[in-house]
């Protein structure tokens, strides 16, 4: 009699569609998720990480399907993906929409660590009632919901000589692509140069020296020809967990708090694997007779100063261009607040 019940009661559930837990397939949300790094880069292993979080976490009610590496769009074609809900949610990669979220844009290289650059970004998107307000209705103006940001990882010097601080790489050829009059305030000649052609013009000796985030660096092989390393001292974060609007209002309520909660642990997550990958690459470096140290604490007062002060310079010169010079304002200054208490 039990069973013929239960046969029963499942027959009646799959008649409906819906399976013994109560959901069939149209109750699974499905979404697109979109990256423009590949699966094997941090970067993408963070998005992933979310993304299962989010999919083991509701049991199954959403489903994502991934398109990573660039397949769907390019770096500076990601917002409008997302804008338009082409895709659903992807970790945009803010910089090359300045116009469009310029006040997203302030000044992204902080000192302090990995924690405290994810710290300057949750500070001012989420927590400053000022600065979030703006923020935020800037996302909503361009259809998009922010989740989270993730780390970006340290920077670093490197050179085809040895130095010991930033007065040894005066007169050198320096690569550079921007941010110049950061590095011409700290003495450098400045040869005009992108990461791409980096490997090329250092192995050409049409640079001597450069500075970029180091891990990708490492990547890239910049070692081989540049074995000289010095940490500048700043760190990078951004590449917000973006939400199409409109899907994010479709969501339920519990399924808008897993994602919450799932990105919020993409972020915490991003700040270990970033640490994990930079002493990595330190090991791997030292392994390979590269010379990897950290610039004197004068130097990376000096360069961080000079670099802070560039960006600031971008963002108030796109402020007045684009006629939010108020509003930039009020974010520039809690910025800049929260920047000086880390130093220098």
């Amino acid at each position: 009699m039990k069973k013929t019940c239960f046969l029963l009661v499942f027959a009646l559930l799959a008649a409906a569609g819906l399976s013994a837990a109560g959901q069939g397939d149209s109750d699974v949300i499905k979404l697109k998720a979109a990256c423009t790094n590949n699966v094997t880069e941090p970067a993408t292993k963070v998005f992933y990480y979310f993304l299962d979080q989010v999919e083991e976490k509701s049991g199954g009610r959403v489903e994502f399907t991934r398109f990573p590496g660039g397949t769907l769009a390019s770096p500076p074609e990601e917002l409008d993906l997302v804008k338009s809900g082409s895709v659903d949610v992807i970790p945009m990669g803010h910089m090359p929409h300045g116009d469009h979220i310029p006040l997203l844009n302030f000044p992204s290289w902080i000192p302090g660590g990995q924690q405290k650059a994810v710290d300057y970004y949750n500070y001012l998107v989420f927590e400053d009632p000022e600065t979030s307000k703006l923020i935020q209705a800037e996302a909503e103006k361009n259809n998009i919901v922010y989740l989270s940001f993730a780390a970006g990882g340290a920077n670093a010097f490197a050179s085809k000589k040895s130095f010991d601080g930033l007065s040894d790489l005066r007169g050198l050829k320096f690569g550079a692509g921007g941010n110049i009059d950061a590095f011409e305030a700290v003495g450098m000649s400045i040869v005009n140069m992108f990461p791409p052609d980096g490997y090329d013009f250092l192995s050409r000796g049409i640079v001597d020296a450069t500075q970029m985030a180091f891990n990708p660096m490492v990547q890239l092989k910049w070692y081989e020809q540049a074995p000289f390393f010095m940490f500048d001292g700043t760190y990078a974060a951004g590449n917000p967990i973006t939400v199409n609007k409109d899907t994010w209002e479709s969501l339920p309520a519990d399924i808008q708090a897993i994602f919450k909660e799932a990105a919020d642990a993409a972020s915490a997550y991003s700040v270990k694997i970033f640490e994990e990958e930079l002493q990595e690459n330190i090991g791997y470096l030292k392994s390979q007779g590269v010379m990897v140290g950290t610039l004197p604490d004068a130097d990376i007062d000096r360069w961080a100063s000079a670099l802070y002060e560039s960006c600031l310079l971008s963002c108030n010169e796109r402020a007045e261009r684009l006629g939010i010079v108020t509003e930039n304002a009020a974010v520039m200054k809690k910025a800049t607040a929260f920047a000086e208490q880390l130093g220098p």
